[in-house]
This record gives structure tokens, sequence and C-alpha cells, in this order.
């Protein structure tokens, strides 16, 4: 069993705060900024399971708000060389260009996320791809609306076959304290419980890699279904035919994320 991606977040705090943010960044009361130091023994530790995944994304949150994200960058590629991904939604184009020459030197994919933002946020994007014309500028969501349906309080799908085939279990896997959540809705569900009681729990969602051993892993990744993976609206139907709404900043309601 090989994942295709780990995600790691370096802060879980964002300058835009979306509405339905499926990583639940408004909600949290944990205003978290990974240092460069605990960076560099997460990374570390990942390195002993190097072979178990094909990429590591940085991410937040927005990572640009770490003060040290220079230092997480250079250590990630230290550790990974030439398999590390940055997610950033570029609204600091300033701090984001005096970071080009450690993300190019260090041949590190960047991906931007696209959001309407402000006045003139076009030519704001159109400046960014100047800068760095090997950038990904992610703009599905602008032009297809952003996803309304997460997660709901009663249990959606049973089908064994569909939840197993769901593609954040390969792609959206979150480390966090030494342990791999199968997707972010459940390594960051605690958030959630701000704004409304959860009838389901995330204990069940995580593998300890302090305990690991190839074959718990791959019956983790391969075969477990947690709990939360009943109630996710996105294993229900096609992601092309999940609600969407126009972009908008939370107003920190429930229904935002859970129905």
């Amino acid at each position: 069993m090989r994942l295709r991606n780990i995600d790691y977040h370096v802060c879980d705090v964002c300058n835009l705060n979306c509405g339905s943010c499926n990583h639940f960044c408004p909600l949290t009361k944990n205003k978290r900024f990974i240092t460069a130091e605990q960076a560099y023994k997460d990374f570390r530790f990942l390195h002993e399971f190097g072979n178990k995944f094909d990429k590591l994304t940085l991410l937040g949150g927005e990572a640009l708000l770490n003060p040290e994200i220079d230092a997480i960058i250079a250590s990630a590629n230290g550790a990974f060389p030439g398999r590390v991904k940055f997610i950033t939604n570029g609204v600091d184009a300033d701090k984001l260009i005096s970071l080009k020459q450690i993300l190019t030197a260090n041949n590190v994919e960047l991906v931007v996320t696209e959001y309407p933002f402000k006045e003139g946020w076009k030519e704001h994007y159109v400046r960014l791809a100047e800068e760095f014309p090997d950038m990904t500028l992610y703009d599905y969501r602008v032009e297809h609306g952003f996803i309304s349906e997460h997660l709901s309080y009663d249990v959606q799908d049973t089908d064994i076959a569909k939840l197993l085939s769901c593609e954040k279990r390969y792609k959206c896997v979150q480390y966090v304290d030494r342990k791999l959540y199968i997707c972010h809705y459940a390594a960051y569900l605690d958030n959630l419980s701000y704004v409304s009681e959860v009838p389901f729990t995330n204990e069940d969602s995580y593998y300890d890699l302090e305990k690991y051993t190839e074959e718990s892993f791959d019956a983790f990744f391969g075969k477990k279904i947690p709990e939360i993976c009943g109630h996710c609206l996105y294993v229900k139907k096609p992601y092309e035919d999940l609600d969407k709404k126009p972009w908008k900043r939370t107003d920190r309601k429930a229904e935002e994320w859970i129905q």
C-alpha cells in the first residue's frame, strides 16, 4: 500500500476564513503555528516511512502566515527532495514572491488556489502567474462554485466498495502528532464541535505511526472504514454532482459544514 500524498499543516489559521472550509480552519480555537524545529523533527520521523507515500504537501490554514515557512520548506525538501508540494491562496503576493528562490531552488511544486477575495483579484493572480510560470493555478472552484456539502448528522452510505474507493484515503491523508488521519475531515473534526454537537467520532480514523508494521498500515488504508466515512457526503456522489455555492467568507454556522 502506497499513499499518493500526505498533507502537513504548517498552521491552522487562515487569512480568508472561507465558508464551508473543508479543513474547518475558521472554527479553530487552536492558533497553532508549527515551528521550524518541530517541522524538522516531524520530517525526520516521516522519513522513516518515505517509501509509503509519493508527495508531502505543505499547507494550512494559510501556509504563508507561518513566520518560519522558508525554513520549513527547506527542511521538507531536505527530507523529501523533489517530492514537496506547497499550497497557498496567494493572498499575500509579496510574501509568496519573497519565497521564489527557495521554492525554485528546491524544485518545490507550487499550487495557488484562486479566490475572488477583493476587487481586481484576477489581476492579482495574473501577477503571480508571471512570477511563477510553472505554478498550478487551481481555479476550478471559482468557475464552478465551492462545495457546500461535507458531513451529515445521519449515516449516508454503508457501501463498503464505495467508501474504500474514496480518493481522499490516498490523496488527503493528514499527518498530525505522529498519526496519519484518513482525511482532513477526520483530522480536524474537533473544530466542528465548537459550533455543533457532532454525533460521531474521529477516534478510529487515524493510523498511529509509532505502532507501525507494514501489515497493519496496509490493512488500515486498504480495508479500514472509520465511523466518519459513513457520515461523509463527499462519497455519496461524484464531486461534479455535489451542491456548490459562490465563494463567501464564513458566518461560522454549523450548516456550512454539517446537515
